[in-house]
């Protein structure tokens, strides 16, 4: 890529910000980024009010749909990454999350993920990246880990790019930040195309609750020893009961600490 050819640095539009609350957590990436990136796209929220600890919360409502249209959160311990890497439903779980917003898209992935739109060409990717942000249009990127950055802009002609995490930012161009090396751990890339005719809302929540149950009804014990599906759930009922739990340091707060994300 010529750097002549393109401007040094660049930022695309931001068409909708949060509004200023105390928001409740987003911890789960990919659900928060799509929730970060239906904001930034200028479509309207689905949020609530909650009251906790003497202080009103705003409920981002997108964040928990999210979670149980791509079954990223019913089981605690298998993320979106997984999925693709396994083709599970054919990537309809990933799918379905942009279907629901009208959102059209490209998944470019490595070698690892066997359904895909493309495949990353390491020599180009960068390129590809900067073109598509000088269109005004968003990418997210999909890390190891489970891991997801929403690209708003770069630097350095591309070499360095400005991402939002995906969680609580109300101005999500401002909390944006410069990552460098952005490659490493890098295993898929979502081109977001701009915006088409929106799935059925009806249609798409049964295929997620079929996903669900067959998610939280499976056997299968993950190789990081939490497992999943039943599995998990008997685990976690196992650390309810357990009494030492209710003295618990905040490395197990996820058990029954809820409010020490406040």
């Amino acid at each position: 890529m010529n750097q002549s050819d393109i401007p040094q640095k660049f930022r695309i539009t931001e068409h909708g910000v949060r509004s200023a609350a105390h928001h409740c957590p987003h911890s789960i990436p990919f659900p928060a980024m799509m929730s970060a990136l239906k904001t930034f796209m200028g479509l309207p929220a689905r949020l609530s009010v909650m009251q906790a600890h003497g202080v009103e919360w705003q409920t981002d409502n997108d964040y928990f749909y999210y979670m149980g249209v791509s079954g990223d959160g019913f089981t605690l311990r298998y993320n979106m990454l997984d999925f693709l890497r396994e083709g599970k439903w054919n990537n309809q779980s990933l799918k379905d999350c942009f279907l629901l917003e009208g959102i059209a898209f490209r998944l470019f992935g490595d070698d690892t993920i066997p359904i895909k739109d493309e495949g990353i060409d390491w020599d180009t990717i960068g390129e590809k990246i900067v073109q598509h942000l000088l269109s005004d249009r968003p990418v997210i990127l999909l890390q190891e880990g489970g891991s997801c950055k929403l690209v708003v802009g770069y630097t350095d002609y591309g070499s360095t790019l400005i991402v939002h995490n995906g969680g609580k930012g109300v101005r999500i161009a401002k909390t944006a930040k410069p990552l460098e090396n952005w490659t490493k751990k890098l295993a898929a890339v979502i081109f977001v195309d701009g915006l088409t005719t929106p799935g059925d809302k009806k249609e798409i929540a049964v295929r997620a609750l079929s996903r669900a149950y067959e998610l939280l009804s499976e056997k299968k014990d993950a190789p990081w020893g939490y497992g999943y599906g039943e599995y998990l759930w008997k685990r976690w009922i196992s650390l309810l009961e357990d009494d030492r739990k209710y003295r618990a340091k905040s490395s197990e707060f996820r058990y029954i600490n809820p409010e020490k994300f406040d």
